[in-house]
């Protein structure tokens, strides 16, 4: 039994040796980030997207006249409101006034 003990010490001893040697080694190095290279831009890819950002201007400023077109609209719908408004109390008077001279001449 003690030849058999014998043997399994050391190799004990060297297993746990190599487990303590694996757990103080340094961290593996984090993954690389692989470095994107931008591509070179022709010129036509240039002109391209230099019209596409010329589109993106032009619908802004439609966008920009219709706004202010809406705002116009909106604005002479309230005069027109307005307008109305007035007319109605004009006529409410008048229609009052006719009552009241027809209400005194009867009586």
């Amino acid at each position: 039994m003690k030849l058999f003990f014998a043997c399994k010490t050391p190799l004990l001893a060297l297993a746990a040796i190599a487990a303590l040697a694996a757990c103080a080694s340094a961290p593996p190095p984090p993954p690389l980030v692989p470095v994107v290279i931008p591509k070179v831009k022709t010129g036509e890819q240039m002109l391209l997207e230099s019209q596409n950002l010329a589109k993106f201007g032009e619908r802004w400023k439609e966008g920009q006249q219709k706004v202010q077109e809406g705002e116009e609209l909106v604005r002479q719908g309230r005069v027109k409101v307005d307008e109305g408004q007035r007319l109605i109390e004009e006529g409410n008077r008048v229609m009052r006034d006719s009552e009241q001279a027809y209400e005194s001449t009867k009586k």
